[in-house]
């Protein structure tokens, strides 16, 4: 791959900060994926205030996929994984600014059944998938765990998990233990370490599902499926910190990067999502429309602009180069999971037309 370095770009734009901005998607240093299990599709959202900035961003029909429950998208390098329960499957798409979005096929699970939270573990670039059915011989609880281009790289045993979620102010993976109402400590390899939350499903929380953190100090915000059903806010000693009673069965959690109220959050259930503010008391409906399922981040940005200086330019260039030759996962440009010249032609394309 030497060869790399011998080719000469011409026409290179020089893009600014302010022209990376014109996109609704980057106006903001991440946006949130939510998707709409009734409709099929996955809508992206404003991670300030909640509302919807593109409610059919990734419509399954659009891709030929028929029926599916999307329930949950994740951020994957420079992809986005998505979880079809209904269909048994995980789809992937390119993060990219422009839309719509290339679909790059299904993650190559063998048999599945009952998929359920996801997590992008960057510190060993492995993705973890929270499984528990056995139909068509799939391997009932446990935790599927794969490469960034969707490759099996194995699995541990968990019981009736909903959600992962990795701590990094624990160094672990706290895993969401339906039968016990409970969220179980693992390391990154599947060694479980105990009980960071032991409930008994009637004084706190029961069938725990999405978690998500903090944003200042890690703690675990947890969404509560059954009664007493809502949002549950512990510290990182799995003490409740705070119990805020919803209708429904809420399903996903997440935090609002709005500075102006503490405690502002956005989730969803069975019958929509909502932003709700816990020190207000406020909740609102952001948007009825069917069940929504989990939350998650998102970043988009200019993929000529490599090492995202908000700016296209030789180091950019080099900053690949240095990348392609390695051989690592983020030159793989067109998701084909292999780092080959294609990735380079597609990467020199955008580098040529300035994004």
């Amino acid at each position: 791959m030497e060869l790399a370095k011998t080719w000469c770009v011409v026409g290179v734009s020089v893009l600014s900060a302010a022209a990376l901005a014109s996109d609704p998607r980057n106006h903001e240093p991440y946006n949130l994926l939510v998707p709409n299990k009734t409709l099929a599709k996955v809508a992206l959202c404003s991670s300030v205030i909640g509302h919807i900035v593109d409610e059919d961003f990734l419509p399954f029909s659009h891709y030929g996929i028929t029926g599916g429950t999307p329930s949950e998208a994740i951020n994957v390098v420079r992809q986005i994984w998505v979880t079809d329960t209904s269909n048994r499957k995980i789809y992937r798409f390119a993060a990219d600014i422009f839309y719509p979005p290339p679909y790059y096929g299904e993650v190559l699970t063998g048999p599945v059944d009952q998929i359920r939270g996801m997590e992008f573990v960057k510190q060993n670039h492995t993705i973890y998938v929270a499984h528990s059915g056995t139909n068509l011989s799939a391997p009932g609880d446990r935790i599927l765990m794969f490469d960034v281009t969707g490759q099996p790289v194995g699995s541990f045993a968990a019981t009736n998990p909903t959600d992962i979620m990795y701590s990094p102010e624990l160094n672990e993976l706290l895993i969401t233990n339906a039968t016990h109402e409970a969220i179980d400590r693992y390391t990154l390899e599947g060694q479980f370490l105990g009980r960071l939350i032991d409930s008994d499903g009637v004084s706190s929380i029961d069938r725990p599902m999405q978690m998500s953190r903090n944003h200042h100090s890690g703690e675990l915000l947890v969404a509560g499926a059954d009664s007493p059903a809502g949002l549950y806010h512990f510290d990182l000693d799995g003490e409740e910190m705070g119990f805020y009673p919803q209708v429904g069965h809420p399903e996903g959690m997440a935090e609002l990067d709005y500075d102006l109220k503490h405690g502002f959050w956005l989730f969803t259930s069975e019958f929509g999502m909502f932003t709700y503010w816990s020190d207000g008391d406020e909740l609102d409906m952001v948007r009825d429309n069917g069940a929504w399922g989990f939350i998650n981040t998102v970043q988009f940005f200019c993929w000529a602009d490599y090492d995202r200086s908000d700016f296209v330019d030789l180091d950019d260039y080099v900053a690949f180069v240095y990348d392609f030759e390695a051989g690592l996962p983020l030159a793989d440009f067109d998701g084909s999971g292999f780092v080959d010249f294609e990735d380079f032609f597609l990467f020199v394309e955008r580098f040529v037309a300035g994004c």
